[in-house]
């Protein structure tokens, strides 16, 4: 920005630098402070917003220094793609710092306990119904052998009559 000097392009490249310097400055007050779940995911969403309009806006700095100027040194140009650069780093690490925080929170081992509790009462529920299913052709299997016992048994006695 400064290397445009004091043209039309370098008031409008500050004014694109001074809202991309506010987003940054939205998205880190947003990640600082501590939400619910629900409240997290729609300040990453709003976030994401936030970061298209820096991409946009760095996008506009670059066309504008792209065209050229008398004014502007390649020295110039390599100092607001440095730091551009460094913005677009800051923001990616500062969501992914975000996104671990909130992993380490949680507790992957809290995450572990969940899933074997789950499969123990998963495994419980199939074993009882089993068992029951079991029980219950036992004892169909118990009075088909008393009926088929009780029949020969009387086949038996009818034999022993006569």
């Amino acid at each position: 920005v400064e290397g445009l000097g004091d043209s039309e392009m370098a008031l409008i490249a500050q004014a694109l630098s001074d809202e991309i310097e506010q987003e940054a400055e939205l998205i880190k007050a947003s990640q600082a402070k501590q939400e619910t779940v629900k409240g997290h995911i729609a300040t990453h969403r709003l976030n994401q917003e936030r970061l298209l309009k820096i991409e946009d806006n760095l996008k506009k700095i670059r066309s504008l220094i792209d065209k050229p100027e008398k004014s502007l040194t390649q020295k110039d140009v390599d100092e607001v793609f440095k730091k551009m650069e460094q913005i677009s780093k800051l923001q990616l690490k500062k969501m992914a710092e975000k996104v671990f925080q909130k992993i380490k929170q949680i507790g992957v081992w809290r995450i572990i306990l969940v899933m074997v509790s789950f499969l123990a009462a998963l495994t419980t529920f199939f074993y009882t119904v089993w068992y029951i299913r079991l029980k219950k052709d036992e004892k169909i299997q118990y009075e088909k052998l008393k009926i088929k016992t009780a029949k020969e048994k009387e086949a038996e006695d009818a034999a022993n009559e006569e």
